[in-house]
């Protein structure tokens, strides 16, 4: 099956490469004409820029040296003909636009040229109007040789993404999967092809993309979303996926496997949840700090210091610690411990704290969360004695 990629919008060549003019070579060992033919050339259309050449092997030169878009070349020339001079271009430039333009012109040329895989063929008549004609055909080959470098271009592209790329037909099958996508799913990407998307999806998954996810994209244009893959083996995957709709109604899915940061994400709830239930469970009285300016404000505590210093969590909750649990006779201290807090140390001291049951001594072990940078959010656990 032929790929065929529609652009989502439209797609402007000049941009894509640069510029709008056409860069012509024209090889005759005629200097005369190949002046006439340049300037005729320029007179009938604006894009075109014509660089003479009298010498074949010349022009072999120029090519190396120069951006050229287009050659046009005569027929009959001394050391090497117009087709000898296309067959040395060939194994330089298979797919540069390549015209024949001759005085001497036959059936036997003609087929030759064609054979040797010439991009046109026309013969020199009198009067302006075969420039008229000739410049055409330029700009013609020129704009058709560039689509197919910018289709080509296009498809390295594809082919060399990293992620899963496929394109599908308004009905949701699938015409072109690139390397990487049959990779995700474990196939051949020609055994794609013409596939459903219910091929690439649990059931569950394939019914949610035809009846959430494509109308959304009709609707924005674009959706993006996780989803779960379904490979050749039957085993599912979690992904990520992008939906962009083209022109033609179809859309194009970006592909890519997220196994490994949901694993990540998974495993990094579980020491959450771990932590947690040391928090909450831990028999000391545990709080956690933010600062706001100068002072620790409880952000969170566990079940023991509500318990030991007779607050509720709705109580302490915002709180300056200092306000709650330093008697006033120690704010100095306090001070000076949230000093030391704040700078990243980690803090083991003795310390008073107003308790439940009155003013108590305490091992007080405050641990900053990101030592390294600063003690501004953290831990303290009050051991009791």
């Amino acid at each position: 099956m032929t790929m065929k990629i529609t652009t989502v919008s439209t797609f402007d060549s000049a941009a894509f490469w640069g510029q709008e003019e056409i860069q012509v070579l024209h090889v005759d060992d005629e200097q005369a004409m190949a002046e006439v033919a340049a300037d005729r050339l320029e007179s009938a259309a604006d894009r075109l820029t014509v660089v003479t050449e009298t010498e074949p092997y010349d022009a072999l030169d120029v090519l190396e040296a120069r951006e050229v878009d287009c050659v046009v070349s005569d027929y009959e020339m001394p050391d090497l003909d117009g087709l000898g001079l296309l067959e040395a271009i060939r194994e330089r430039a298979p797919d540069l636009p390549f015209i024949l333009f001759t005085g001497k012109g036959s059936e036997e040329i003609a087929s030759d040229a064609i054979s040797a895989g010439v991009t046109d063929y026309l013969q020199k008549e009198s009067g302006t109007g075969q420039y008229e004609l000739l410049a055409n055909r330029i700009e013609n080959a020129v704009e058709r040789y560039r689509q197919a470098r910018e289709h080509e271009l296009v498809h390295e592209a594809l082919e060399a993404a990293s992620e899963g790329i496929a394109i599908l037909d308004p009905e949701g099958r699938l015409v072109y999967a690139n390397r990487a996508f049959a990779i995700l799913y474990g196939d051949d990407p020609t055994g794609f092809l013409g596939s459903d998307i219910e091929r690439f999806y649990p059931a569950e998954e394939a019914r949610r993309i035809r009846e959430t996810v494509f109308p959304a994209v009709e609707k924005s244009g674009a959706w993006r979303g996780q989803t779960r893959g379904l490979r050749a083996d039957e085993a599912t995957f979690p992904q990520s996926l992008s939906v962009t709709q083209l022109d033609d109604g179809g859309y194009v899915c970006v592909v890519r496997d997220i196994s490994d940061h949901v694993e990540r994400e998974q495993a990094l709830e579980r020491e959450r949840n771990r932590a947690r239930a040391l928090f909450e469970n831990l028999a000391e009285p545990v709080a956690y700090y933010e600062f706001e300016g100068q002072e620790p404000v409880a952000r969170e505590i566990n079940s023991a210091f509500a318990e030991v210093f007779g607050v509720t969590e709705a109580e302490a909750m915002g709180r300056s610690l200092d306000d709650l649990l330093v008697p006033e006779d120690h704010a100095e201290e306090g001070q000076q411990i949230n000093e030391r807090v704040r700078a990243g140390d980690i803090v083991d001291v003795e310390v008073e704290r107003e308790a439940a049951d009155g003013v108590r001594t305490f091992d007080l072990l405050s641990v900053p969360l990101e030592p390294e940078k600063n003690g501004e959010r953290g831990f303290t656990i009050y051991r009791t004695r």
